[in-house]
């Protein structure tokens, strides 16, 4: 395969999907994974997207660092990283079929709650069964779900973002911490695999490259996510998600 084709389109989709991510805070992996699966075959293409979705959630949160607020990374973490490695190594029996509709499911509800409250038009009974916006035991809960999905399914999708996106953070505290999170649950799947038996060594200039990519188009995203007005911007992630939620009932990674 010529160089241009190996090289060139899987950095420029790596840029783009980082300038989506770090605006959005998920996305990227719906623009990366059919350019690399393309190019590479799946079976090629999921360790360098694994490796993708950790550089760039590690660029978000470190270009965010000054939103970082350590107590939500670690209550999401406490419930994310043990349930994502115990599901790797002992949930392999379930599959993808398994996971993927159930997150398009509760990511569309989470959705449709979402845009209903930034438009303005969230009946009142929907306001009393939503979690509450203080993190507490029901956010470990909900990363220890979150890290079981993904173990299952390969991806979680943007279902951390509906959780993260109930604490009402400000867009770049939200994208920063969800990152770090998310970080940290990449990492741990990638040990958890064994990433020496995992990545073709022929791959890793190929990472390397997009690993720089990533961090160019995340930064590229965060001032781009700085010149959004709040409330357009919660309007627009909303819409995002239930696109985003809605193509898992038609996408496959398989």
């Amino acid at each position: 395969m010529p160089p241009l084709v190996e090289y060139l389109f899987p950095v420029i989709a790596a840029f783009a999907a980082a300038v989506v991510s770090s605006c959005a805070g998920f996305g990227g992996a719906i623009l990366l994974l059919p350019v690399l699966s393309a190019i590479f075959g799946v079976q090629r293409a999921l360790p360098i997207l694994a490796c993708a979705q950790l550089v760039g959630n590690a660029a978000r949160a470190l270009f965010g660092y000054a939103e970082l607020q350590p107590r939500i990374v670690l209550l999401f973490a406490v419930g994310l990283v043990p349930a994502a490695v115990l599901g790797t190594l002992y949930l392999t029996q379930f599959s993808e079929s398994t996971a993927r509709p159930l997150v398009a499911t509760i990511v569309c509800i989470a959705a449709l709650l979402e845009a209903g409250e930034a438009f303005g038009r969230l009946p009142s009974f929907f306001k009393s069964i939503k979690p509450p916006q203080e993190p507490g035991a029901w956010f470990s809960a909900a990363g220890a779900f979150v890290g079981f999905i993904s173990a299952i399914g390969g991806t979680a999708g943007p279902l951390p973002n509906a959780f993260f996106l109930r604490l009402q953070l400000s867009p770049a505290a939200y994208i920063a911490n969800e990152g770090a999170a998310m970080g940290l649950l990449h990492l741990a799947k990638l040990v958890s695999f064994g990433l020496g038996d995992w990545t073709r060594t022929a791959d890793i200039p190929l990472m390397a490259v997009m690993a720089v990519s990533m961090v160019m188009g995340t930064y590229a995203g965060k001032r781009l996510l700085t010149r959004i007005p709040v409330a357009r911007y919660r309007k627009g992630l909303a819409l995002w998600m239930i696109f985003a939620a809605a193509s898992l009932f038609f996408v496959s990674a398989d």
